[in-house]
């Protein structure tokens, strides 16, 4: 579970360093939007990964978790 930890760590300041954002926000953001769950179930293939690889696959589960959250707010609205 360390090295899970570790790479969880370094893999959310790479990313804060590529956004240009902090790495308290970075963290934040990840855990919000799923980005840390995701590292914590593929850190094992993740950390085989080059790292821009890895902001690209964050970006994604991010951005995915996002569209999933916003298209669920308008179902609720419009019922």
């Amino acid at each position: 579970m360390m090295k899970a930890t570790i790479f969880v760590t370094v893999a959310a300041c790479w990313f804060a360093e590529d956004k240009k954002i902090t790495k308290q926000k970075a963290f934040n953001f990840l855990q919000k939007n799923q980005g840390i769950r995701f590292l914590e179930e593929n850190w094992e293939i993740e950390q085989t990964l080059p790292r821009e690889q890895i902001i690209e696959d964050l970006t994604c589960i991010c951005n995915n978790h996002i569209a999933k959250a916003k298209k669920k707010e308008r179902r609720v609205m419009a019922s």
